[in-house]
């Protein structure tokens, strides 16, 4: 399924959205993949409502402005004020594969660049090689395993404006 994801619009995470997003994970190993060990299964509002209401994390849905249908979600992180980390990035079922994720990414990837943030970190399972393959060709570089978690992979992308 190809379609034009120019057409996105990025906008806040919002309550709004939960409905939708709690539908996107229908195994603990789904909800592990996007959350990491810190969501408990089966995922709730309340745990989207708390990861709102945290200071240092800022969360966007990227939507169809037609119907505002939440299709993708991603959310930042300041480890630091140099490096914020990118996290939590989530395609719609239905809408895996049309290239969603790399606008999406991209996105998050302009915003960190506009601010002049000098890299960007995230963490991705190992096996979760199509995530590998995107962050890989949008400039990331492997950084190794995560300490005390084998199975996730560090990740880095140096910014130019940084």
């Amino acid at each position: 399924m190809s379609r034009d994801v120019s057409v996105l619009r990025l906008r806040p995470f919002a309550e709004a959205d939960d409905a939708e997003l709690l539908t996107w994970f229908a195994t603990p190993a789904d909800l592990r993949r996007f959350a990491g060990p810190n969501a408990t299964w089966p995922l709730t509002g309340e745990q989207l409502a708390r990861w709102r209401e945290d200071p240092l994390i800022e969360a966007w849905s990227a939507a169809k402005p037609a119907d505002d249908a939440c299709w993708v979600t991603c959310r930042s992180w300041r480890q630091d004020r140099a490096r914020p980390g990118l996290a939590r990035v989530a395609i719609a079922p239905r809408e895996r594969g049309a290239g969603l994720g790399r606008e999406l990414v991209s996105a998050a990837l302009r915003r960190a660049d506009a601010r002049r943030i000098a890299s960007v970190d995230l963490h991705v399972y190992e096996d979760d090689e199509p995530a590998v393959r995107l962050y890989a060709s949008l400039g990331c570089t492997d950084l190794g395993p995560h300490p005390g978690q084998p199975t996730v992979k560090r990740m880095r992308r140096r910014m130019p404006a940084g």
